[in-house]
């Protein structure tokens, strides 16, 4: 049995599947794959990933933004607005996120401080 973690639905290349998604799911479950989280890279992607993850039992799905993301679009990423999006019991964790070290280290100290921002509060409320 092999869960995928991160996986990014809504950006497969499908040439392969004739542009089906359920196609490409079900090849990758023949191979033994038995959930799919997929991942989300910014605010709105979360809305493909439910009606997604609405089809298959087996999908759950992300809400978060990536670290790259432009200004206006992490200041979109408040706590609050992230915790009703995680409201259906198909969104499994929060993410993208994080420090991205890969694609440029410009913006570290700018990432920090979503990560504080974000995330602090979170704390707080899973310790209520």
């Amino acid at each position: 049995m092999f869960v995928d973690t991160h996986c990014h639905l809504t950006m497969l290349d499908l040439t392969p599947y004739n542009g089906d998604l359920d196609l490409a799911l079900a090849a990758a479950r023949a191979e033994g794959v038995s959930k799919f989280m997929a991942i989300s890279v910014d605010l709105d992607d979360h809305i493909a990933l439910a009606e997604i993850a609405k089809r298959h039992e087996d999908v759950g799905y992300t809400v978060g933004v990536h670290p790259c993301e432009d200004v206006d679009t992490m200041a979109r990423a408040t706590t609050e607005y992230l915790t009703e999006l995680a409201q259906s019991e198909k969104v499994w964790a929060l993410g993208e996120t994080g420090l991205d070290y890969y694609h440029s280290t410009d913006f570290i100290n700018e990432q920090k401080i979503v990560l504080l921002v974000i995330f602090k509060p979170l704390k707080m409320l899973k310790n209520q």
